[in-house]
C-alpha cells in the first residue's frame, strides 16, 4: 500500500471513529438533559461533524495535505472544547463540580 493511500484509510478510519463517538456523546447528553447553548451547538456540529467529513472528502482528492491540517484542526479544536467546558468554565459539566458518584465515566443513564 502507497504512502498516501495508507494515509487516506487512516483518516477515512478516524473520521468514522471519531464521528461514532460524537453521535453516541451526544445521545448520552441527550439522556442525561445536558443542554448546549446555540453556539455551542453550531461550534460541535462544524467542528465535531463537517470538519472532519470534509477532511475525508479532501483527503481522496489531491489535496491530501490540507485535508490532514483541516482534520488536525478539527480535532484539536473537539479536544480544547472539551477540556475547557470539564475542567475549566465552572458549569454543571466541570468534573471538579461534580459529586464524587458522579465522576465516574463509566456510569451510563441505563445503569443509574
Amino acid at each position: 500500500m502507497s504512502p498516501i493511500a495508507a494515509t487516506r484509510l487512516a483518516l477515512t478510519v478516524l473520521a468514522a471513529v471519531h464521528l461514532i463517538v460524537t453521535i453516541w456523546h451526544g445521545e448520552l447528553r441527550r439522556e442525561l438533559a445536558v443542554a448546549l447553548s446555540a453556539g455551542q451547538s453550531l461550534f460541535i456540529y462544524l467542528f465535531f461533524v463537517v470538519a472532519p467529513l470534509l477532511a475525508v472528502g479532501l483527503v481522496w482528492t489531491r489535496r491530501v495535505r490540507p485535508a490532514l491540517w483541516l482534520f488536525l484542526i478539527a480535532l484539536g479544536a473537539s479536544l480544547l472544547f472539551g477540556m475547557y467546558y470539564r475542567y475549566i468554565l465552572i458549569s454543571p459539566e466541570n468534573m471538579q463540580r461534580l459529586p464524587s458518584g458522579e465522576r465516574d465515566c463509566s456510569r451510563t443513564p441505563s445503569s443509574s
